[in-house]
């Protein structure tokens, strides 16, 4: 039987300039974080090939932990404080990557605005969703809010989605093109 193959889609920023460095972290540190983040019963996303208990690249929406908290689980870090209140000021989440099994690991602002959610579909499904906005997903990998709203706002392309039997689809991009981000520029990413 043949694996199904799915897409995901997120909504990120890589535009907007950043102000804090990303932090270096000890492992006792990295343990430190994960105790805190189930302490605060926040959930650990981890990347692809990663275990949640034991993964070096994960991603967590801790915005609604108190720096506070931070600040005591690890020794009041002035680096690693000014990385988690960016993320919390722009809504984004907490990325944490090792780049090489030698090389220190860091803490550091994601691309993922974490106020909004991921969602994932079969391919099958996301095919019929790039053909009725005339994307070629093999092409690019993002588009902008503004392109999408223009997307979603032409009536032939709602008609796609509608022939497609695909509404509800639809009805998700559009909770995804008309966020507000404040100053943000995001973009919808698929892998």
């Amino acid at each position: 039987m043949e694996a199904k193959m799915f897409t995901t889609f997120r909504v990120i920023d890589t535009e907007t300039k950043l102000h804090s460095t990303p932090a270096v972290l000890t492992a006792r540190e990295l343990a430190a974080f994960r105790r805190l983040m189930q302490y605060q019963r926040i959930p650990i996303d981890p990347d692809p090939g990663e275990i949640e208990g034991t993964a070096y690249h994960f991603e967590v929406n801790a915005n609604g932990v108190p720096l506070a908290a931070f600040a005591t689980a690890l020794d009041f870090r002035a680096d690693v404080i000014a990385v988690v209140e960016e993320a919390q000021w722009l809504g984004r989440s907490l990325r944490v990557e090792r780049v090489t099994p030698t090389s220190s690991i860091v803490l550091r602002v994601s691309n993922h605005i974490a106020f909004t959610n991921t969602f994932t579909m079969a391919e099958d499904l996301a095919a019929k969703a790039f053909h009725a906005l005339g994307i070629d997903p093999r092409k690019t990998r993002s588009i902008t809010m503004h392109q999408l709203r223009t997307l979603l706002q032409n009536p032939a392309v709602f008609a796609a989605f509608d022939s497609a039997q695909i509404e509800a689809v639809y009805n998700n991009f559009a909770q995804f093109a008309f966020l507000d981000c404040g100053e943000q520029q995001p973009e919808l990413e698929w892998q």
